[in-house]
């Protein structure tokens, strides 16, 4: 399969610029040939009770951090030429554009593909498209929502799990495989950047707060689902700091996990 990398932004304000943490998760042929996370100062520097509340960051986290324009400056280099996919990928480019505008940087158009539309068509039978729950369809338990880290994670085993299942090798590939392929020849860019269903949810949840930071138990049930491309088997982990992830094989899960809490895409 391609190489393509899964991202994830959480925010600390309703300014979509506000980037607080990123993660994201780079593959290559079913790998994880890199991880990067990363605590942001955002822009403005200010935090709202209901963001807290989603994704567990307070300015004490951050105040320290790098600023947008310097963590992306190491980042940027490892995304050149990359496909991106995101969940509700509107909320995740509107914010890249945001930030890179914020500061004056050359926005690259990345092309972006959106697991939360894919996931529309593929799985219409779902009772919502969020990310906890079409995480547990394919498979995947996401115990760590809104660390921005275990969502690129997830958002990663769901791009897979449907280019597998759609026995395809690229995301473009995969988002033609959904569409008509007279729509798709024509207008081919509207589907990779646009997003008709562009209204985001971001619900505060009771027990849905997310310690930053504490994500290895989603890094290694990503290991471990990737040792065998063809085994359905659960996975259990526990939950530490994160680190780089290595060289690891993925497969699907068959199990399907109950969440703990509902909470937005």
């Amino acid at each position: 399969m391609e190489r393509f990398a899964a991202i994830d932004f959480e925010t600390a304000n309703g300014k979509r610029s506000s980037i607080c943490s990123i993660g994201i998760a780079i593959l290559e042929d079913d790998w994880v040939v890199d991880s990067i996370y990363t605590l942001v100062r955002p822009t403005p520097n200010f935090y709202t009770r209901w963001t807290t509340a989603i994704h567990g960051l307070t300015a004490e986290d951050t105040n320290d951090a790098l600023c947008f324009e310097e963590a992306w400056e190491s980042i940027a280099p490892k995304l050149k030429d990359l496909p991106l996919v995101a969940h509700n990928s509107p909320f995740d480019e509107g914010c890249l554009k945001a930030a890179h505008e914020v500061y004056d940087l050359a926005y690259p158009k990345y092309p972006f593909y959106c697991t939360c539309r894919l996931s529309r068509k593929m799985y219409p039978f779902l009772v919502n498209h969020q990310l906890q729950t079409v995480a547990a369809h394919c498979g995947y338990d996401l115990t760590r929502h809104h660390n921005a880290m275990a969502d690129a994670y997830a958002c990663a085993h769901i791009a897979l799990t449907m280019m597998r299942e759609k026995e395809v090798d690229t995301l473009e590939a995969l988002m033609a495989s959904c569409y008509s392929r007279e729509l798709w020849g024509v207008f081919p860019g509207y589907f990779i950047h646009h997003d008709s269903d562009s209204a985001i949810s971001r619900h505060v949840a009771s027990g849905a707060k997310t310690i930053h930071g504490n994500i290895k138990g989603d890094h290694q049930r990503l290991q471990c689902l990737i040792e065998s491309q063809h085994t359905l088997q659960d996975t259990q982990s526990g939950h530490n700091s994160p680190s780089r992830n290595p060289r690891s094989r993925y497969h699907r899960n068959s199990q399907h996990h109950d969440k703990s809490a509902e909470v937005g895409e």
